[in-house]
């Protein structure tokens, strides 16, 4: 049926529809801030700033192990806040009990005031002499934790790597050298290969160096090298020199790693052995500060791996992918105990 003349249109002019679009959306927006100051004051969390825990990826190269790790820290915890409790319950007990007691000595001898000023400090002094024994505990377990998961990450990296890069410091090598761990490492598979890397050759004459290369190499295959001093993160220089045939002025005058080449053909040779897999994975292991890192990234020739002038950066095993041939595994510096090799 046609419209009649005095039909009126229902369109609104778009001032009109944008100020009602405007107000809606600025009532909505009080509505959600409301609701949130309504959480909040009933100690809730809002649900999107609840973070989710992403899990482990697939890929991650020791996912079992990872999962099994945090779940014995989980219930690490929940033992360690069940005694904690526990403790703080024995504490107020025995708190009320020296109360009890302080009230009917005050009671009885007619100096109340004085023997309640007693009882307070006593407790106090209980308090305080046990909360710096709990403390002085909870200290001695997260050290002995954090070594046993050093010795963890250690176990792996030797039970996954086809050959042992052992970083030797060129101003001490006997001193940091780990002969317990060479031996475990031997009991354990024969098969696995031992390379010793004599690191920061430029801080000692050149004749050290040549007197090292000797004493070692009677028992294993060393390689001497200068790990590259260079800051930027792509690119890392590395001469084709060896590390035994570097003069003073190219140690000392260049940033450029040296003795690298002489490394990477090693392991790629390794590689081509048939008794070896084609891909060779390769274990880095040493003390702290030894340049384990460093020796990474100079073979890399990126920064691949955090490094720092101070011991203990590496905190975890690290994976790199130097080709499709060589696989690096990066091991935290520990310092290693004659008494402690089995822990290893």
């Amino acid at each position: 049926m046609p419209k009649g003349k005095n039909h009126s249109s229902k369109r609104t002019t778009l001032h009109q529809k944008y100020k009602i679009q405007k107000k809606v959306k600025e009532h909505h927006r009080k509505a959600r801030k409301a609701e949130k100051d309504r959480i909040k004051k009933q100690g809730g969390k809002i649900a999107y700033l609840r973070k989710k825990d992403p899990g482990v990826p697939n890929a991650w190269p020791f996912k079992e192990e990872v999962l099994r790790e945090a779940e014995e820290h989980k219930e690490k915890l929940a033992k360690a806040k069940a005694e904690e409790i526990l403790q703080r319950k024995r504490l107020r007990e025995k708190q009320r009990k020296q109360l009890q007691a302080g009230r009917a000595i005050g009671s009885s001898s007619g100096n109340s005031l004085a023997a309640l000023r007693n009882s307070a400090m006593a407790r106090q002094n209980d308090f305080e002499l046990q909360e710096e024994n709990m403390r002085a505990a909870r200290k001695t377990g997260d050290v002995e934790n954090t070594r046993r998961a050093y010795y963890r990450e250690l176990h792996k990296i030797m039970e996954n790597a086809d050959v042992i890069l052992e970083v030797l410091d060129a101003r001490d090598p006997l001193g940091c050298r780990p002969i317990e761990v060479e031996k475990y490492i031997q009991q354990k598979d024969p098969s696995k290969r031992i390379v010793l890397v004599l690191n920061k050759i430029d801080l000692v004459p050149k004749e050290n160096v040549t007197a090292w290369l000797k004493y070692l190499r009677r028992e294993l295959p060393t390689i001497a090298i200068k790990c590259s001093t260079q800051s930027q993160k792509l690119n890392i220089g590395r001469s084709k020199t060896a590390g035994s045939a570097a003069s003073k002025d190219q140690l000392t005058g260049s940033s450029e790693c040296i003795g690298g080449e002489q490394l990477l053909q090693l392991l790629k040779n390794y590689s081509r052995n048939s008794k070896i897999k084609m891909a060779v994975t390769v274990g880095v292991i040493g003390y702290p500060n030894v340049g384990k890192s460093s020796l990474i990234n100079s073979l890399v020739r990126t920064r691949a791996v955090e490094t720092g002038a101070h011991a203990g950066v590496t905190k975890v095993a690290q994976e790199v992918q130097l080709d499709k041939k060589v696989r690096l595994l990066d091991c935290p510096g520990i310092v290693f105990a004659k008494d402690e090799t089995d822990t290893a």
